[in-house]
């Protein structure tokens, strides 16, 4: 494959090196910035750092992926935490008060499928935050 440098300019190839260094980049993509450096070898070496394969612009990408997955840990904390306090609300519900045909009281509840349903919710709870905990903890947090 000939390239041609006035359609394929180092300023094309400098945004492809991401794509390239990060292993994304298709077949095609990598034979044509492959071909380009064995063109210019000067560009070559400036490219790649040290003549290992981390290019200029990977570490902007890798910033961005590190940058999505901590947004996306924080979220599943706060979860975490919205989780446990539904799950220990709805543990402890039966045990603080009572719906009746006159509101609450905060009494023992004595209905058992009121008893029941909120004992469903907090077993809900539980395994929604357990399975989270473990997937965080899996993930290294």
């Amino acid at each position: 494959m000939k390239l041609s440098h006035d359609v394929i300019t180092r300023d094309v190839i400098t945004d492809l090196l991401p794509l390239y260094a990060a292993g994304e980049a298709s077949a095609d993509t990598r034979t044509l910035i492959e071909e380009f450096f064995r063109e210019d070898p000067d560009f070559a070496r400036r490219a790649t750092a040290g003549g290992s394969a981390q290019f200029a612009g990977a570490p902007a990408l890798q910033s961005e992926m590190k940058m999505r997955a901590l947004a996306r840990t924080k979220r599943q904390l706060r979860l975490r935490s919205l989780l446990l306090a539904f799950s220990i609300f709805f543990t402890l519900s039966p045990f603080s008060f009572s719906f009746g045909d006159a509101g609450f009281a905060w009494v023992y509840a004595r209905q058992p499928q009121q008893i029941a349903a909120l004992l469903v919710f907090a077993a809900a709870g539980w395994t929604g935050y357990f399975w989270l905990r473990h997937r965080l903890r899996g993930s290294g947090v």
